[in-house]
């Protein structure tokens, strides 16, 4: 009987309806089902102060995108970045050193293992 009680005073909500984010909202869930690189406002606005010209920015935006992939090493070579850009390795290279001198990028070396 006391359960009887319990259970008319439960009151029952409504469940939530599923509600787009808003990157879905502005963006569409066919451009999101692609994957969707967050950039942050801080590095577009502040590009000039920070030194970085537009090449740089390109390079960061690309490494953003590898790394926002867990299905990816989210560590791309150069020889990708200069790929998905149309520009040379040389050029990624000494892009991605100053953007490394400037702090911007931490650069890591690679370990091949052989076997």
């Amino acid at each position: 009987m006391a359960t009887t009680e319990a259970a008319e005073k439960v009151v029952q909500f409504p469940k939530a309806e599923r509600r787009n984010s808003s990157t879905e909202r502005i963006w569409g869930s066919a451009v999101l089902s692609h994957g969707y690189t967050g950039i942050p406002s801080i590095l577009i606005q502040g590009q000039q102060r920070l030194g970085v010209n537009a090449l740089q920015m390109n390079i960061l935006i690309q490494l953003l995108d590898y790394w926002r992939d867990p299905e990816r090493k989210s560590f791309p070579t150069k020889k990708q970045i200069a790929e998905r850009i149309g520009v040379t390795e040389k050029t990624i290279h000494n892009n991605v050193r100053l953007l490394g001198d400037a702090g911007l990028v931490q650069r890591e070396m690679r370990k091949n293992t052989f076997g």
